[in-house]
């Protein structure tokens, strides 16, 4: 973005994966618990967790999204944890993105679009690139 004036938000790659949630959304995001992953691809491929793979995926270009105006102005911070799917080609799958939890429902769809435009380089397993479940934290802070 070009605009002087506009604050963005960055992606924090603490990518954390697990098995099973075993607790409720955590209460904050260094204390993020387990993952399920209930998305099923397109073509019944596999989808992989972060545990269960070779190398993960890696960003490669970071989405970015403008900062809530509201919470801009009210200079409030937050963040959001998304689980998603990172295909085979590195690409975020839309409709896998799901809210494990948020300090505030504005910074939700911002954190949708960030990590819509986010691409990665895919994960892989026995050396091929293979669809992975992530857990994102996203923070948004004014600067």
């Amino acid at each position: 973005m070009r605009t002087r004036d506009a604050t963005l938000i960055a992606l924090v790659f603490g990518l954390v994966l697990a098995c099973t949630r075993v607790h409720p959304a955590p209460p904050h995001p260094e204390s993020v618990g387990v993952i399920e992953c209930h998305y099923t691809m397109p073509d019944s491929s596999p989808v992989y967790l972060e545990v269960d793979v070779d190398l993960p995926q890696k960003p490669v270009k970071l989405g970015m999204s403008p900062y809530p105006p509201e919470m801009k102005a009210r200079h409030i911070e937050g963040w959001v944890i998304l689980r998603f799917v990172v295909d085979a080609s590195g690409m975020v799958i839309g409709p896998s993105i799901a809210v494990d939890t948020a300090t505030n429902p504005a910074f939700i769809p911002p954190a949708k679009e960030a990590v819509t435009g986010t691409q990665f380089a895919p994960a892989t397993h026995s050396g091929r690139p293979v669809a992975v479940c992530v857990q994102q934290t996203i923070n948004f802070s004014i600067s």
